[in-house]
């Protein structure tokens, strides 16, 4: 399999663009520089368009985050409004979004449409917002983002368990960089009212869990320069620097470009996934050509993503013959520089993490037949121009 060879920029990252797009709908001179034309963030900047031009039916396609965070958006206002999408986006009424919007007066009823919406415009029952945030913390995320010059003040309480605390935290730094006033104590959080814009513009971070998938495909059998990097990034998933230091994998850092290339040998790695969840199928496969047994644990939530995420790169693993076990909240992989490449066919299942896991074998020298190569377009459409396959 011959190397692959980059130099360029990784797109805006999908997770802070669509919190921007939120903010943009609250303040139309809000300037956001930096793009991605990911399916999510296509949906959600026509959900935004769609809802600034007065439409009561909102699509969120097959993106649950555009679901949460627009069921939080048109709630704000008075009226009826109706969320389509993706048959498995509407299979069920999540728990959460029920008991949050009845908090803020509002009723939410599946039907065979989508979500049906009926808003009073936030009207909060009782003296504080108490988030369950049982599978996920956007719709914490949600709530903050819609925060807005609401008129009175805004009292919430999150769990002191909640999963992907981590993506929380980067959405309370990124509305903090705008001036946004947020007093926490634990997991109690005050927003003053009528919070304004500060900062009209913004510009956007390169996708970080992007960044990795190349980084991992550059260190298994090419070379990558990628622009725009920040060392300084909000996003949980810079994570993976840190993660490559542990695994004495070398890259060198210059004037906001980092650098990646092949690496023969490198050591593996015992690590809580549980902040930086996104990074498990891709270190998964790298881990797999480290000296020695790595463990990847503390990331039970991956069960609930595109796919059941540990299930899907064990099978993966397994096919491309690594001796791998799983467990409840993650694997322990067998790691084995020399393993011999093989043909097999594989199923990304949907899910744009797992596809790009299986080309970083692709890459390695397995003769892959997979099926949902475009999956990838979730997130990181330019992934196979970019590795070349």
């Amino acid at each position: 399999m011959s190397a692959f060879l980059f130099n360029g920029s990784i797109p805006t990252s999908k997770s802070l663009l669509n919190r921007a797009l939120i903010v943009k709908s609250h303040f139309s001179e809000f300037n956001i520089y930096g793009d991605s034309f990911c399916n999510d963030v296509i949906v959600m900047k026509q959900a935004v368009e769609d809802f600034e031009n007065g439409k009561t039916t909102i699509n969120c396609g097959e993106a649950g985050t555009v679901l949460r965070f627009m069921a939080l958006r048109v709630a704000r206002e008075q009226g009826e409004f109706l969320l389509t999408g993706s048959g498995k986006l509407l299979s069920r009424l999540p728990d959460d979004l029920i008991q949050l919007l009845s908090q803020l007066g509002s009723q939410v009823e599946l039907i065979k449409e989508g979500f049906k919406v009926k808003s009073v415009g936030w009207k909060i029952m009782g003296d504080a917002l108490h988030l369950q945030a049982k599978l996920s913390s956007q719709f914490a995320t949600a709530v903050f983002l819609n925060a807005w010059n609401y008129p009175l003040d805004l009292f919430i309480t999150v769990p002191k368990s909640m999963f992907s605390m981590s993506y929380f935290k980067m959405t309370l730094d990124f509305l903090s960089s705008l001036g946004m006033s947020i007093y926490s104590n634990k997991t109690e959080y005050h927003i003053p009212k009528n919070q304004a814009l500060v900062n009209s513009s913004y510009v956007g971070e390169a996708d970080m869990s992007s960044t990795f998938a190349i980084a991992a495909a550059a260190i298994i059998n090419g070379e990558a320069k990628l622009n725009s990097f920040s060392e300084n990034s909000i996003q949980p998933d810079t994570a993976f620097i840190n993660i490559l230091n542990q695994m004495n994998i070398d890259y060198e850092i210059e004037n906001s470009s980092v650098h990646f290339f092949k690496q023969d040998e490198y050591k593996n790695i015992d690590i809580s996934l549980k902040d930086s969840p996104d990074l498990f199928p891709v270190l998964s496969v790298l881990s797999s050509f480290a000296s020695g047994t790595s463990r990847l644990y503390g990331a039970e939530h991956l069960i609930h993503k595109e796919s059941n995420r540990i299930e899907a790169t064990f099978d993966l693993l397994s096919k491309a013959g690594v001796e791998v076990t799983k467990t409840d909240d993650g694997l322990v992989i067998e790691g084995n520089p020399n393993i011999q490449p093989n043909s097999f066919s594989f199923d990304a299942r949907k899910d744009h993490r797992i596809a790009m896991a299986a080309a970083l074998l692709m890459l390695k020298g397995y003769n892959i037949e997979l099926t949902g190569r475009d999956t990838v377009n979730k997130s990181f459409p330019e992934f196979w121009d970019i590795i070349g396959l």
